[in-house]
């Protein structure tokens, strides 16, 4: 698997969205170079890994609106910018 279908995937998707949501976060905050990158790691790492978790929070947050296949994209970068 090359890095561009691995980036296409549901995973990929998460990491990206997690990067996505760091780079707002570090735009907010902006502290310097090396902590806006730490923040970009760690947002992506976090976004990856809990990402599956938040999908149902972020479900149950929302209640009756529907979100289908979005709602893990927007539930990596809420993660992303709260990591």
């Amino acid at each position: 698997m090359s890095f561009w279908e691995w980036l296409a995937s549901k995973n990929g998707e998460l990491a990206l969205a997690g990067i996505a949501g760091s780079a707002v976060s570090v735009a907010m905050e902006w502290t310097g170079v090396l902590p806006a990158l730490r923040k970009l790691f760690v947002g992506a790492v976090t976004a990856y890994y809990l990402g599956p978790i938040g999908v149902p929070m972020f479900r149950w947050a929302l209640g009756q609106i529907d979100v289908g296949e979005q709602a893990a994209s927007v539930g990596g970068f809420i993660m992303g910018v709260g990591g």
